[in-house]
């Protein structure tokens, strides 16, 4: 059995961690439900550019809408850059793995520390975006713009994998999945044409895209981070009470010993008076 030193050294230990878990999860929770709202207001945009875009897509003649196979196929994948959210990396980089083992040659761009240092030395990894894991719309844009600038040069197609709820999943960016035509997107009247709509519609519809991605991703993460802090504070409390119930069974003990020996003690002296006054 430990020592009464030994479990309140650890029990203090116990309780200095089980206070920096709460209050990350307290912080998880401020952070969870500011990204929700972030994520609500521009999921209403994302979704205007997209019923628009897909409105005005054509498959003919436009770059946009159709798969160069001479050309590589791009994947971003999102991570975060903190840990401490139990194994949400794991499950996202085992998606992504098993997503580019469908073809050998694709290039995987990742996005965080967790999947730059995951893919650093795979044979395909292009880490231009590393630092943009954010949920702000400027990381975003940039990123779209460099996506549009490689894409029909050196991407044949290019897709984003990340968090969305709680399952991950694969999104592809570019080329745009045209509707099939049911007769109502040649009834529209696009001023002055319809392709100068449409060039003006994918930059925001990409960049819409890669910022709802990273949005949900962000959201995603904290709610992955509350829940392990969350078990990680729950577990503290019971180590907390377990160690708690030895401390006092340890201390009941202890006091038991020395209250035994006292008793003892005096009984030895009075056995010791008693022997002496029968000599005299």
């Amino acid at each position: 059995m430990s020592s009464l030193a030994d479990i309140k050294r650890r029990l203090a230990s116990v309780k200095q961690t089980r206070r920096i878990t709460g209050a990350m999860k307290t912080v998880s929770i401020a952070k969870m439900r500011k990204a929700s709202e972030n994520y609500e207001k521009s999921r209403a945009y994302a979704a205007l550019v997209d019923e628009i875009m897909k409105a005005a897509a054509t498959s003919e003649g436009e770059i946009y809408f159709s798969v160069n196979d001479t050309l590589k196929k791009y994947l971003l994948v999102l991570s975060t850059d903190r840990g401490l959210c139990g194994g949400f990396d794991h499950d996202v980089l085992r998606f992504a793995d098993g997503v580019i083992s469908e073809n050998a040659d694709t290039v995987v761009m990742p996005i965080g520390r967790a999947a730059t240092e995951h893919y650093s030395g795979a044979k395909n990894c292009d880490a231009r975006f590393s630092g943009c894991y954010s949920a702000y719309a400027e990381d975003a844009k940039n990123v779209a713009d460099a996506l549009l600038e490689m894409f029909g040069t050196v991407a044949g197609e290019i897709a984003i994998v990340y968090v969305s709820g709680r399952t991950p999943i694969k999104r592809v960016l570019l080329p745009i999945t045209a509707p099939t035509d049911d007769g109502k997107t040649q009834d529209l009247l696009l001023e002055p044409s319809r392709k100068d709509v449409v060039d003006a519609l994918v930059p925001l519809y990409v960049t819409a895209a890669v910022l709802d991605a990273l949005q949900s991703h962000v959201l995603a993460e904290h709610g992955a981070r509350q829940a392990a802090m969350s078990a990680a504070t729950d577990s503290a409390d019971k180590i907390i009470d377990e160690l708690s119930v030895q401390y006092n069974r340890a201390r009941q003990a202890g006091v038991t010993e020395q209250i035994t020996e006292i008793i003892g003690a005096t009984s030895a002296l009075g056995s010791n008076g008693g022997d002496n006054e029968k000599r005299s």
